[in-house]
């Protein structure tokens, strides 16, 4: 098993904010206010909601419980120098990266892939949030085809199945 205390600080961060960064991802791939109010949420209800999942994972039990204590949550926020968003897009998938290359670095396979496994849930989960596109939701579709890409670019980092949830 893999402990909190086996990776450094900044390891830490770096694994705390990949949750909130995959969910990043998909909201800037189809942005709108109303979705943006949305998808967050879902984050914050993805994570909220883990703790079934956590089971035998003591990694995913400590990022969950980080993510209770105000103080420790805040290290998942990630912040950004640029507001240009193909340089924003770019720095989080490398930040992203970063955090599988660490988990499949320190973490046992079956940790680092049932992390990576929950990364693309709370991704899937912020893409299938609200609905995007149309007039006053007429033609409104559950997942933009923009989210889908983003959504097999994610799975691609995290070395797990595309699962495309239907429009």
């Amino acid at each position: 098993m893999t402990a909190k205390a086996d990776f450094s600080p900044a390891e830490w961060e770096r694994l705390l904010e990949a949750p909130v960064l995959a969910g990043m991802v998909i909201s800037m791939s189809s942005p709108s206010l109303m979705g943006a109010i949305g998808e967050s949420m879902a984050i914050a209800k993805t994570i909220a909601a883990s703790g079934q999942q956590a089971a035998g994972n003591e990694l995913l039990t400590a990022m969950l419980a980080d993510f209770q204590n105000k103080e420790t949550a805040q290290l998942a926020k990630p912040h950004f120098d640029t507001k240009d968003k193909a340089q924003l897009k770019q720095e989080m998938t490398g930040r992203l990266q970063m955090a599988v290359d660490l988990l499949n670095e320190k973490a046992t396979a079956d940790e680092a892939q049932g992390l990576r496994q929950w990364f693309y849930q709370v991704a899937t989960n912020v893409a299938t949030a609200t609905k995007e596109g149309g007039f006053l939701s007429i033609g409104a579709v559950r997942v933009s085809d923009a989210e889908k890409a983003a959504l097999v670019e994610l799975a691609g980092i995290f070395g797990v199945e595309a699962t495309l949830p239907e429009s």
